[in-house]
């Protein structure tokens, strides 16, 4: 059924209009690069001779009791081929005091074998049936150092059920999907629909709260935690600046704090945020970061720093 580029877009479009989005500007900001930045910025690493690994979802164990008192925890998952390569960042992340579990989910790239899903809803009162992908998971095992095979059943138990929620509001077509996604191939897409079938319909039926990682950076001989935005730059008395929200800062500084990772915001500078046209890649690292900050003058919860502070890479 997903055995085409195109058929694949038609799922996409079908499985994401499924789901509520806060806004149509949050939504037309996923589907019009939003989900593909990052995807652009492991091929440009590459290009430049950066090695990477792929980022975490960090969900919020919502469904079993807290072993101290009203502490939080959380879940780890990488979306991944090979467990073995993130052994060394596993190890590490168990170093922070709420992360609870790491998981490492892959799935089968033998399309034709996808299971269907029937009776899927989507918009005022339409269904349909999609893919779904087959999903293998692996969780992270510190006695044996390595990742060992878990059931989806024991993973999904950390979740408390929830009545899921449908997307109303159609506020695209097939067309634009196939505007947005159709440059990838077939592997990317293959890897984008499970992606997102995983977090927005796998997981529809649970309470799982979620922030992501998008990156890890070999620099030297330490992993940098990375964090990739679209960004168009905003002026302030004459001056381009960048914003990152002060929480997001909070949280990695709080995960640097507990492990050997360093840190780097990269941002695809955009012309607009209409048309969203990829200008340049700039980084910077969050130790530069926080000397350029002006901590004085916090916008809605996002901290500025000048344009100029980056660097091009």
């Amino acid at each position: 059924m997903c055995t085409t580029s195109d058929k694949l877009i038609e799922n996409l479009y079908y499985m994401n209009t499924g789901t509520p989005k806060h806004s149509a500007r949050f939504y037309n900001a996923q589907i019009n690069g939003g989900w593909t930045c990052e995807k652009r910025f492991v091929v440009h690493a590459s290009q430049i001779g950066l090695n990477t690994l792929p980022g975490f979802m960090m969900f919020t164990r919502t469904a079993q009791a807290f072993q101290n008192g009203d502490e939080m925890q959380y879940v780890c998952v990488f979306f991944h081929d090979d467990s073995n390569a993130l052994v060394n960042i596993a190890q590490e992340l168990l170093q922070v005091p709420f992360f609870h579990e790491v998981y490492c989910v892959g799935y089968s790239t033998d399309v034709a074998n996808w299971l269907t899903l029937t009776g899927y809803q989507y918009g005022p009162r339409e269904s349909t049936t999609i893919c779904r992908p087959n999903y293998s998971f692996t969780r992270y095992d510190a006695t044996a150092g390595s990742f060992v095979a878990e059931r989806e059943a024991n993973f999904l138990q950390n979740f408390a059920p929830k009545v899921p929620r449908v997307g109303r509001a159609i506020r695209s077509t097939i067309a634009d999907y196939q505007r947005y996604f159709g440059w990838l191939g077939y592997d990317q897409l293959q890897e984008l629909y499970a992606e997102r079938f995983f977090i927005q319909t796998l997981l529809k039926g649970h309470s799982a709260p979620m922030q992501d990682f998008d990156a890890f950076i070999e620099n030297g001989n330490q992993w940098d935690i990375v964090e990739i935005k679209q960004k168009d730059a905003a002026i302030q008395n004459g001056q381009e600046r960048f914003g990152w929200d002060a929480h997001r800062l909070a949280l990695y500084l709080y995960i640097m704090h507990h492990t050997s990772f360093g840190g780097c915001y990269v941002i695809s500078e955009i012309n607009n945020r209409t048309q969203r046209n990829h200008l340049q890649w700039l980084s910077i690292s969050i130790e530069e970061m926080l000397q350029n900050l002006n901590w004085g003058a916090i916008m809605n919860g996002t901290l500025m720093l000048p344009k100029n502070s980056f660097d091009i890479i």
